[in-house]
């Protein structure tokens, strides 16, 4: 028998599906705030992981504008410098742009590869984040895309 490579993970409190690799798990959801997040289980190799936030905020009015400028305003944050993107990302009834970012904490010069999904449908502002240590980024990229990729919305 053939064990799956990929499960499909869900919060009826983000409203988004995503699939993620054998290994990573739900390590936190909290329903008040609409937000879930997903980990991988560490290991001697890629010692610190990778987290996935999901989030989904209202936000009546959201608009294309409003999700550039989301998207904008997250990659000129101090520390942040632009490694890809912003792609943008169409359906009928989703607009979303992706990009990848370089974050140095200017504490403490650590560098963490940040993996952005901002989305607007209806009245719902969706969020995807992913995050690794910049060193892991080879390793974990085609997972974030994967996510990214397979997520779906769900507007009831």
């Amino acid at each position: 028998m053939k064990y799956p490579d990929y499960f499909h993970f869900f919060s009826w409190h983000t409203k988004i599906s995503i699939e993620l690799p054998v290994g990573f798990e739900e390590e936190e959801e909290i329903p008040e705030e609409n937000r879930a997040i997903y980990t991988d289980e560490f290991d001697l190799d890629h010692e610190r992981g990778a987290k996935i936030l999901t989030k989904a905020l209202e936000m009546p009015g959201i608009n294309k504008e409003a999700v550039d400028k989301l998207a904008s305003n997250s990659a000129i944050i101090p520390g942040n410098s632009l490694i890809s993107g912003p792609k943008k990302i169409f359906s009928e009834a989703l607009y979303g742009i992706k990009q990848y970012i370089n974050h140095i904490d200017l504490n403490t010069g650590e560098q963490t590869l940040r993996c952005e999904l901002f989305a607007g449908a209806e009245d719902i502002l969706f969020m995807i984040i992913c995050l690794c240590d910049i060193e892991e980024k080879d390793y974990y990229m085609p997972v974030f895309d994967r996510a990214i990729e397979s997520a779906r919305f769900i507007l009831l």
